[in-house]
């Protein structure tokens, strides 16, 4: 298979970087589980944060390893972004953490404010998420895309009607799963 011939060739080829790249994962493991953290909320955004680019960190090694450039690239600039909201919420912590709620807010429909400090778990590794959720997105979002791509393509050949059908079995199979209801 393509992926496990990749798999073993990067792993070959860039044996002593993944071990130093491991070594890093290691060092932020020991920080997110023996470090303790203040009971603020400028500890539990920094935590956050943390979590989520060790998580990251983890995810680029897997998409790099298995020839996925562009998908890691994608990782690694998610990365950037939660080390620069970092170093501007430790730069200006009043102003920041403000934007931040705001933004959190926005997104999700909740603050850090309103969550009790006491209770918050940032998981460490891999954490329990809803897997059909995530693969049910991607396969509307593809055929959006392919639709789209279908649409702008103005030739009605044999191909195009072949796709078009094979995408609305496609999106059949994924309302049978789902019931016709979103489980987003």
């Amino acid at each position: 298979m393509y992926n496990e011939e990749v798999q073993i060739e990067m792993k070959n080829k860039h044996k002593e970087l993944l071990r130093i790249h491991d070594d890093w994962v290691g060092v932020l493991d020991g920080y997110l589980l023996e470090q303790p953290f203040p009971q603020n909320l400028l500890s539990h955004v920094s935590a956050t944060f943390i979590t989520r680019f060790h998580k990251s960190m983890l995810a680029l090694q897997l998409l790099t390893i298995s020839g996925f450039c562009d998908e890691a690239y994608g990782v690694l600039q998610m990365m950037a972004e939660y080390t620069i909201t970092l170093k501007f919420i430790k730069n200006y912590p009043e102003e920041r953490l403000v934007q931040f709620m705001d933004e959190t807010q926005k997104l999700y429909g909740f603050t850090p404010l309103n969550m009790d400090l006491g209770e918050l778990f940032l998981p460490v590794g891999p954490a329990p998420f809803n897997a059909d959720e995530l693969l049910i997105e991607s396969c509307h979002l593809t055929a959006t895309l392919l639709c789209c791509a279908l649409e702008m393509n103005t030739q009605d050949n044999e191909f195009n009607q072949i796709l078009k059908n094979k995408i609305d079995l496609l999106l059949a199979d994924v309302n049978e799963f789902t019931k016709g209801e979103c489980i987003c």
